[in-house]
């Protein structure tokens, strides 16, 4: 029974270990303003690194004049102010395409935090 909790004991001693050493950066922003039907861009984080990034957090806030599609996520028309969290991403760039098929003004403005470990 001991052995069992002394097991127990070392894995939320790791879980708590891995979590606590994560870091995210500074948000970084692009603003897009634009009526083309197809935008790619990217955002780099910054970071030297290729290995070490879990996940990113994407804040989006603007004014579309008709739905959109920004990578997998659908955006109705109007006045757009969202948060997307705990997206898995493992490179230093986030990549992203915006789909605006039905014509009329994107404004945008596009931020991005990376979560990485330090170690």
């Amino acid at each position: 029974m001991k052995q069992k909790r002394n097991n127990f004991m070392f894995c939320l001693l790791v879980i708590f270990m891995i979590t606590s050493c994560l870091r995210t950066t500074d948000e970084k922003c692009t603003s897009i303003l634009t009526s083309e039907d197809q935008i790619q861009d990217s955002i780099p984080s910054g970071l030297k690194m290729d290995n070490g990034i879990y996940s990113i957090w994407i804040k989006l806030k603007g004014k579309v004049d008709h739905d959109i599609q920004f990578n997998e996520f659908s955006l109705p028309s109007g006045v757009v102010d969202t948060l997307i969290r705990n997206r898995d991403q493992y490179s230093p760039t986030f990549h992203y395409t915006i789909s605006n098929e039905e014509g009329g003004n994107v404004e945008l403005d596009i931020c991005v935090g990376f979560s990485y470990s330090p170690l």
